[in-house]
């Protein structure tokens, strides 16, 4: 196999890679206890708080004429964690979902508040979990993410592939590369019709491909010297950030939603690539305006503005590891990583007040939409798989049993 001109330092400098495999593997069992109860995982020695809340949960019952509709809606509400099932004599709620034609699902709510709401969605499973997000929103006041999106990477069919399947990782679980190469890092758009992910099928080397979902289409978005990754939209969808070494050392870049306008964010000076500092994982602020990656050594997280300027540092610069950031998309002063604290665990930094917070063990953190809720992966059995972890209560629930991780999140209207 040939290398480019600039074989990219990330590859060649693996002890980053390393360090985090590393702690990953140490959390696993940690966590393994933890997984599927929902229990507060073992505290940590280290010097930063560690929250486990004990929130109020909303006592509901769920009921339905059809068995199968009630078994997914307690499903759904038993693993929000804002909710506890009970029975009618001692519910603050009584919530009943009914089929009312075609993927039309009608839920009535008595009790504490007394309504009605109705729901469509492309099947009746989609139907059901937009019904029961109109109650979310009723009683929590925060959006409801049952009937969101995932995309992730799975080995499940032995390559590294991408998948797409509803939060609960249900049938149908849809492959979307067949390509039997490294296929990875996978974000939707905001409107969740279009999906960036990297992939060396192309070239052989990383390149960034656009898959349009609705029409199967996909395109090279990204093929500069080098290698090429980290892809993610904006959240107004205008523009996508990057991490580019065509320079040969890596970098942050912009370009607009169609990869037209491509420029620096960060550039080494030539004589100083020998020693620059590898930048990856770039994350967005909620208005679009910040972008937030971390930066080797470390590594650290840094911040630099949309329009250009210097790198900023970011707080938990006492971790000796902190990276995989993830902005709050409602609430611009929280932003979610992973660190390293006696092992591989999920934080979150609020800039008003400087405290790190550390909430479970884990990787890689996606935010739903509602900004309560974090999509992490953890290792289970000896595979990676995916959660949902409440960061309110901090209940924890298994969301995929195959093999999943680098969860992305969407929401359609």
């Amino acid at each position: 196999m040939s290398f480019p001109k600039y074989f990219p330092r990330e590859v060649l400098i693996s002890s980053r890679w390393l360090a985090r495999l590393a702690l990953f593997l140490t959390c696993g069992a940690m966590a393994a206890a933890a997984m599927t109860t929902g229990a507060a995982p073992a505290a940590s020695t280290a010097s930063a708080d560690i929250i486990y809340h004990a929130a109020k949960r909303s006592l509901v019952n769920v009921t339905s004429g059809t068995p199968e509709l009630a078994q997914l809606m307690q499903h759904a509400f038993s693993i929000h964690g804002a909710f506890d099932l009970a029975a009618p004599s001692q519910a603050e709620y009584t919530l009943r979902f009914e089929s009312s034609g075609m993927n039309h699902v009608t839920v009535s709510v008595t009790g504490k508040m007394n309504f009605t709401a109705e729901a469509t969605g492309a099947s009746w499973r989609e139907a059901a979990y937009r019904a029961a997000d109109a109650v979310v929103q009723k009683i929590t006041n925060l959006p409801g993410i049952f009937a969101g999106k995932l995309a992730f990477m799975s080995e499940r069919m032995g390559g590294r592939e991408i998948f797409s399947s509803d939060l609960f990782g249900q049938p149908p679980v849809l492959q979307l590369t067949t390509y039997k190469r490294n296929s990875y890092d996978p974000h939707w758009s905001p409107d969740g019709t279009k999906l960036l992910y990297t992939s060396d099928f192309s070239s052989g080397f990383p390149d960034i491909i656009l898959l349009n979902t609705v029409t199967h289409q996909q395109r090279v978005f990204m093929s500069k010297q080098g290698t090429n990754t980290g892809a993610v939209f904006s959240p107004d969808g205008a523009h996508v950030a990057m991490i580019l070494s065509a320079t040969g050392n890596s970098e942050l870049y912009v370009c607009d939603a169609d990869g037209s306008n491509l420029r620096h964010l960060t550039q080494t000076a030539a004589s100083a690539r020998e020693a620059a500092p590898i930048k990856s994982s770039p994350c967005w602020s909620p208005d679009s305006k910040q972008i937030m990656l971390d930066v080797d050594p470390g590594p650290l997280l840094y911040e630099v503005s949309v329009g250009g300027g210097a790198l900023r540092a970011v707080a938990p610069k006492y971790y000796s590891q902190s990276f995989d950031p993830a902005w709050n998309p409602r609430d611009p002063d929280i932003v979610a990583f992973m660190t390293q604290t006696g092992g591989s665990q999920i934080a979150t930094f609020s800039f008003s007040t400087g405290k790190v917070s550390v909430l479970t063990d884990g990787s890689e953190p996606c935010w739903a939409n509602d900004g309560r809720h974090l999509i992490i992966t953890r290792r289970d059995h000896g595979k990676d798989q995916l959660y949902l972890f409440d960061t309110i209560t901090s209940k924890i629930s298994a969301l995929t049993t195959l093999g999943a991780s680098q969860a992305s999140f969407v929401y359609q209207k």
